[in-house]
């Protein structure tokens, strides 16, 4: 994204060096976690090495679900294995978290995306209803947990 109005620095040097460094992601997964990365961090009050935080948070994120084996796709075989970010959201709606809160917002919102299970999904939903950074961290946060949730896990009931 080259720089805006808004002050926003050109971000299409991260991805290329995210690409890079996890070739195993795909340019999505890197788009996502850098997106989400600088939703997060767009409103700090420096910003001189905005790039280079974003690029720090966004690998944080790819190494995560790299780790766990969930780049490229959050949908696995196995039992339970195919529900919606949504539905294995919800499951935490009574968490006093701030991951249940997030939970509560998905349940009790009608507009709440359900495709495609992406991050990034997610992300432009939670910019457009004009979310905290806080916000986007615990969504990239239940994310990495979504997508890294072990095989044998059962899905929500």
């Amino acid at each position: 994204m080259p720089a805006d109005r808004d002050g926003d620095v050109d971000l299409r040097p991260v991805v290329a060096r995210l690409e890079h460094a996890f070739p195993q992601a795909g340019a999505e997964d890197v788009q996502d976690a850098v997106d989400s990365a600088h939703r997060e961090l767009r409103t700090a009050r420096v910003q001189t090495y905005l790039s280079v935080l974003v690029e720090r948070r966004a690998a944080k994120t790819l190494a995560a679900l790299g780790a766990a084996g969930a780049l490229g796709t959050v949908r696995r075989e196995g039992a339970g294995m195919t529900d919606t970010f949504g539905s294995w959201l919800a499951q935490f709606a009574d968490s006093s978290t701030s991951l249940g809160d997030l939970a509560r917002l998905a349940v009790d919102d009608p507009a709440w995306p359900s495709e495609p299970d992406r991050l990034g999904t997610y992300i432009t939903y939670l910019e457009q209803a004009g979310a905290t950074p806080a916000a986007f961290q615990t969504l990239t946060d239940a994310w990495i947990g979504y997508a890294t949730r072990p095989k044998s896990e059962p899905g929500p009931t």
